[in-house]
């Protein structure tokens, strides 16, 4: 291996290195971004509000009556009348 050579793996050795540390801040840079600033947030907050708030309201007109404990138990004015 000739000098030139060495030198030129040594100068592309070094680009790849510093291509790799700027990739390396982007990730970094990109994952400490809080999620609220990530694109769509907002709209898919607003979204999960409106799913909840509907799955709310058909399971309120949707579930069936509650029953009644009592029906199966005798109460206390009956067992003085008895």
């Amino acid at each position: 291996m000739s000098w030139q050579d060495y030198s030129l793996f040594q100068q592309q050795h070094e680009a790849r290195l510093k291509k790799a540390a700027q990739e390396r801040l982007i990730r970094l840079a990109r994952a400490a971004r809080p999620p609220r600033e990530r694109a769509g947030y907002r709209a898919l907050a607003w979204f999960g509000q409106r799913l909840a708030a509907w799955g709310a309201s058909l399971s309120e007109r949707y579930s069936p009556a509650p029953v009644k404990a009592a029906c199966c138990a005798p109460s206390p004015s009956a067992a003085r009348h008895a």
